[in-house]
């Protein structure tokens, strides 16, 4: 199943639906099936060894960004496999996943890191060139049918990528190509490894991902312990942040920022704090 002209132009989604990666009867039969969120039943499924999913729902884009690779390692952290990419549309008329395009030996993804700009895909990685490396990888995806590797940078060492988020566009225009990254990056850590009771300074880097790719000024929002957590609005245009300080003990701030600019002082506001 290829193909996306006029001609053959899959119906777009009427309704809302989960796209999952799992498993059929055995580990070897492995799916991306399309779910009805309401009623749980299978709307279709195609033979796909997914390791990471994605979801592009601009306006007559509606495509699902597959990562498949052949080996799905016990140690998710440290793979050793380039990957393939799919673009695939779900074609709500004929019940069945369309094949846009296939990219092959892209830089491995960390599942549920990725991030859909407009015309962009970002995502956590690794550089595989021996002992793999943490790096995140931006993808051009203007022309479906063409995936181009635009960057993948390899954090420096002592550096661990912790997360990664994104808002589409810019401030004064929603619909420019790209939009606004931030990278997340722990560094300054007591130990080698992030792991629990390991305390780390959280550093937030800027990213606009659009015709280039170009950095703004990174800013250090505080200590952490533990394994940070992150969001982005959409109306607000707000990057949200949980973090467990290390003093007090397991204290959650909650903190939010413009994406473009997080050391403003007025748009990091004073964090509220919880047990």
């Amino acid at each position: 199943m290829s193909g996306d002209g006029d001609g053959d132009m899959p119906t777009p989604p009427t309704e809302g639906l989960l796209v999952l990666a799992g498993y059929g009867e055995t580990q070897d039969d492995r799916l991306l099936v399309a779910v009805d969120p309401e009623t749980g039943s299978n709307l279709g499924q195609l033979d796909a060894p997914a390791v990471a999913v994605a979801y592009d729902g601009a306006e007559d884009r509606y495509y699902w960004y597959v990562f498949t690779a052949a080996d799905l390692p016990d140690d998710a952290l440290y793979p050793t496999r380039l990957a393939d990419l799919q673009v695939l549309r779900f074609d709500d008329g004929s019940g069945e996943f369309v094949e846009i395009s296939r990219t092959s030996a892209l830089p491995p993804p960390r599942p549920d890191t990725l991030v859909v700009l407009n015309n962009r895909l970002a995502y956590l990685s690794y550089q595989v060139d021996g002992t793999p490396v943490e790096s995140y990888t931006i993808l051009n995806t203007t022309d479906p049918e063409d995936i181009l590797e635009i960057r993948t940078e390899a954090a420096a060492a002592g550096q661990f990528f912790v997360g990664l988020v994104g808002l589409r566009g810019s401030a004064v225009d929603g619909d420019a190509v790209g939009g606004t990254l931030d990278l997340m990056i722990a560094d300054t850590c007591t130990d080698a490894m992030i792991a629990p009771g390991v305390q780390c300074s959280l550093t937030v880097q800027p990213i606009r991902a659009a015709g280039s790719v170009s950095k703004g000024v990174a800013v250090n929002i505080g200590e952490f312990v533990g394994l940070p957590r992150f969001a982005s609005g959409t109306d607000a245009r707000l990057v949200h942040a949980a973090l467990h300080r290390p003093d007090p003990v397991n204290a959650v701030v909650l903190s939010s920022f413009d994406p473009e600019d997080p050391g403003t002082p007025a748009d990091l506001p004073t964090p509220s704090t919880s047990q």
